[in-house]
């Protein structure tokens, strides 16, 4: 059997336990509260594949590691590198100059004018995309819906409305949503 000893590991004293024991608990208390080398350690060898008594790792500074797990990390997560200081993703250096005011608007609290991406040409085209999704009385059709069932019946309602549809000539597979079920 081996003899009992009492072993150290990082200043902390280890009751008399024999070799055994007293690496199972170093390596329990190296998993459940590492410092920062040790995460660091554990990191290298998985990525390299090498153990920690390696030249390479050995020769490295604390910096050196540290730079090389963040690179390793945003690699690995890249939306992670955006974070501001809030915490929150705010992109920048996109290469397109007015995304990224937008980004810094939105990172600011502010609502960004998004119609300063169109030239005017563009704008009038919309306006008159909008135009033609009013009723002949100028009121505007709604469109914005949440459910499946509101957006299959705002189409239906749309199509009888432009004679697309003729109800009479219905398959009877095809059905609105709102129509009463013929089983009920």
């Amino acid at each position: 059997m081996l003899s009992k000893t009492t072993f150290q590991d990082e200043g902390k004293t280890l009751p008399q336990k024999d070799i055994s024991e007293a690496a199972q608990e170093v390596a329990r208390r190296r998993k459940l509260d590492p410092t920062l080398m040790e995460m660091i350690r554990r990191w290298w060898q998985e990525k390299y594949r090498l153990p920690s008594n390696h030249e390479l790792f050995q020769t490295s500074t604390v910096f050196d590691l540290l730079v090389d797990f963040w690179e390793d990390y945003y690699h690995r997560n890249a939306l992670e590198a955006y974070r501001n200081e809030k915490g929150e993703i705010q992109f920048s250096n996109t290469g397109d100059e007015l995304i990224d005011k937008w980004e810094k608007e939105l990172a600011d609290g502010k609502t960004p004018d998004y119609m300063e991406a169109f030239s005017e040409e563009e704008i009038n085209r919309l306006n008159e995309l909008r135009m033609r999704g009013t009723t002949k009385f100028g009121k505007s059709i709604p469109r914005p819906t949440t459910t499946l069932k509101q957006t299959a019946d705002t189409v239906t309602e749309d199509a009888l409305r432009q004679g697309l549809e003729d109800p009479a000539k219905r398959p009877f597979v095809y059905k609105r949503f709102s129509d009463p079920d013929p089983n009920e």
